[in-house]
Parts: structure tokens; sequence; C-alpha cells
């Protein structure tokens, strides 16, 4: 694998989570991730729209916005970007919901360091990367079937034209015979 940085925005309220994450990124001697910060759900918005990141790692507990709204803003205006969300509580049923809503992965703060937090964000880019080929694959697929089911119809009837004309040809060749 390459060694460029990889663009990640982190969207968190709290400085001293932020600063952390950062040290424990900036500890490793082979710190594969770029961090930028946004406080806030605008904010991330703006900043997602400005410049290409490969990831969002999200708090959940925003000012102005919570819980799995806060997952639902950002993944509405960012879709192809796999989202990571960070949190303190916790809670494996609200856990669940968020990936069956889209989110890569859900990780405590407390279980956080800048090793686990680089491999976790390389494995969610990677399993979006397949997510959005099997999409595609699978609207593939999707045409493909809609031509086919064309192609048959049009091979049916083309049949059917065929074996009405030689019955037409047979009762043709008994009458003159």
């Amino acid at each position: 694998m390459e060694n460029k940085l990889i663009p990640a925005l982190l969207v968190e309220r709290d400085a001293k989570v932020t600063r952390f994450l950062r040290e424990s990124l900036s500890a490793l001697t082979t710190s594969e991730i770029d961090l930028a910060v946004a406080h806030g759900v605008a904010e991330a918005v703006e900043i997602l729209q400005r410049a290409e990141h490969h990831a969002v790692l999200l708090d959940l507990c925003l000012s102005g916005c919570e819980g799995l709204e806060t997952f639902a803003q950002i993944h509405e205006r960012a879709p192809a970007i796999p989202i990571v969300i960070l949190t303190c509580h916790e809670d494996e049923a609200f856990a669940l919901e968020a990936l069956r809503r889209g989110a890569q992965d859900y990780i405590l703060k407390s279980k956080i360091d800048g090793k686990i937090l680089t491999r976790v964000i390389r494995y969610a880019i990677e399993r979006k990367r397949i997510e959005l080929k099997l999409v595609a694959a699978n609207g593939e697929l999707v045409r493909s079937n809609r031509d086919l089911a064309r192609s048959e119809d049009a091979l049916r009837r083309a049949l059917e034209e065929v074996r009405a004309s030689n019955q037409t040809q047979d009762r043709r060749n008994s009458l003159a015979g």
C-alpha cells in the first residue's frame, strides 16, 4: 500500500478529544491520517464541499443535533464517504441501527488510540469502496436483466411469428396437396 496521507474529517465538539486523537496520530511514526476538524454539522458539510476527504469520524452529540439525526445529515450530503461513529456510550442496539443506516463502524472514544484509529479508517474506506462497487454491479445486473427480458420478449415474438408462418404454410401445403 502507498504511504500517502489519508484525508479524514473529525466532527467533534470536545477539544480534549480532538487534541487526544491528534496526539495519538502524531505519536505514530507512520501516521497515515491527515485529520481536519469540524465542530458541528454545518461546518462539516462546508468542509466536505470544499475538500476531498476519504472518511468522516463523527461524534453524534453535537450542539443543535444529536444521535442518528447527526449521522443522517452528514450521510445525506456525503453518501460515498465512509462514516465512523465515535461515541462515549456503549449501546449495542444503537450501534447496530447506525450500521444498518450506513455507518461503517461504531467505536467507543475510550477504546481509541492512533493505531486503532488508523486501522478503523483504512478498513472503513475499504468497506465503503467494496459497498459502492457492489451497488454499481447490482445496478449493472438490473440493467442487464432488463435488456435480457426485452431480448427474450423479442425472441418469443419472433418464434411465435415463425410458428404462425409455418402453420400457415402447412395449411397451404395441405390444401394444395
